[in-house]
């Protein structure tokens, strides 16, 4: 666990930038969990989410004992500028196959909720969907590698890369 924190603390420092070109969607602090929680359903997800932490311009969510959700804001407006999901394997299922298909089904959830929470209707875009999941989740061997993965649409950028096993998607307008 003591890694996975130090991992998701090295991958948010790599990633912080200035203030992202404007808000993702809509989204504010006043309304994340709601939506994180109708892409959830969406999704078939099993996510509950909870603050772990809150900053002044961030707060992290847990949605599950695997991902964890980081919202970044402007500080005064609280309008959300930049998504983050992090997945880390689940050490308590006892087969290697198991855990295999656990990371690989919450990665999929969290790139699919990545792209849903900044793209209006996303999902019902079969081929930009079908280009997404190639390019950000586990599908693309690039990132099996240890490589960054880029996936621009509709005005936002979407990076995946998997550093110590953590995978992390972060979303920001450009």
């Amino acid at each position: 666990m003591k890694k996975f924190f130090l991992t998701l603390s090295l991958v948010m420092c790599w990633t912080v930038t200035a203030f992202a070109a404007g808000q993702i969607n809509g989204l504010t602090m006043d309304n994340i969990e709601d939506t994180l929680d109708y892409h959830n359903r969406l999704n078939l997800g099993d996510w509950l989410p909870h603050i772990v932490e809150q900053k002044p311009t961030s707060t992290m969510f847990t949605l599950s004992k695997t991902v964890t959700f980081v919202a970044e804001y402007e500080y005064e407006s609280e309008k959300i500028t930049k998504i983050q999901f992090f997945v880390k394997g689940d050490e308590r299922i006892s087969s290697k196959e198991g855990r295999l298909a656990q990371y690989i089904n919450d990665i999929s959830s969290s790139a699919l909720t990545a792209a849903g929470l900044c793209i209006p209707k996303f999902d019902r875009d079969k081929n930009m969907v079908q280009q997404f999941q190639k390019t950000i989740s586990f599908e693309n061997t690039a990132l099996r590698d240890g490589q960054k993965c880029v996936f621009t649409a509709q005005g936002y950028q979407f990076t995946a890369v998997i550093i110590d096993g953590v995978y992390t998607i972060w979303a920001e307008k450009k």
